[in-house]
Parts: C-alpha cells; structure tokens; sequence
C-alpha cells in the first residue's frame, strides 16, 4: 500500500470529534426537525378528517353516493367506505318506494307463519323483496324457527 492510499484510509479518523456544544446543537435541531413533521402528520390529518364530517353530514341528509362524491371532490366508491365506517346507512335506493299498508301486512303472514314464497305468492311480490322488507322491520326468516 502506498503512503497516500494509507493516509487516505485514516484520514477520517484524525478529524477532530465534535464537540459537547455541537452534540446538544445537533439534537436540539433534531428536536425541531421532529415537532415540525409531528405538526405537518396532525395538519394531514385534520385535512383528511375534513370531508369525513361533510360526507357524513351529507350523508345524514340522504343524499346519495354519487351527489357527494361531486360535491366534495371524491370518488364515489371512496364516498361510500367513508359513509360505511362512520355508521351512516346509504340512502334508500331509488327503486318504487315501499306501500306502508304493505308492512302490516308483510307482518302479519310472517307471524301466521308463512314462508318467503307463500307470503311473495299472496301479496305479489318477489320472495327476495319480501326478504328485503321483513329485513327492514327488523325481521329474519332464520331466527323465527318452526314449531
């Protein structure tokens, strides 16, 4: 090995170490690199809670998935996870409402016992729209057991 190959290999070892002042200095930037990235994190995620809250208010409202997501800049599929989470059911869809006179009456060929077909059968309906309704009124066919 040549001299200056050998004085290369070591010359970083000669520097001289910092000193106790330059440690504290160095840590106390450090310190301050850490709060400013701590205070960007909450400011990121105050931004990302922001139309959380107005999904969900909107939501609340009835309205739907899509009039959202066009009011507030976001996907609808990103608009629905965000209703979902925060608990709020989606609106109703947009298929011919329900007949209340229908519900006293879906009710009460549940309790005489009928099945989703002989109940679909009488009233004129799909067995899964008699499913859907009975659901609505907190109703299953599977927790009433047969006598």
């Amino acid at each position: 090995m040549k001299l200056l190959d050998h004085i290369r290999a070591i010359g970083p070892l000669l520097q001289p170490r910092p000193s106790l002042a330059e440690l504290e200095e160095a840590a106390e930037e450090l310190e301050r690199q850490r709060l400013v990235i701590r205070g960007l994190r909450r400011q990121a995620r105050a931004a990302a809670n922001q139309p959380t809250a107005q999904i969900a208010a909107l939501a609340a409202e009835g309205r739907t998935d899509e009039e959202i997501a066009e009011a507030v800049g976001r996907s609808r599929d990103r608009v629905g996870r965000i209703r979902r989470e925060v608990g709020v059911p989606p609106p109703r869809s947009a298929g011919r409402p329900a007949k209340p006179e229908r519900a006293s009456q879906l009710r009460e060929a549940f309790d005489q016992g009928l099945s989703l077909q002989e109940i679909a059968d009488e009233l004129g309906l799909k067995p899964r729209t008699v499913q859907q309704r009975l659901s609505e009124q907190g109703l299953r066919f599977r927790d009433r057991g047969k006598v």
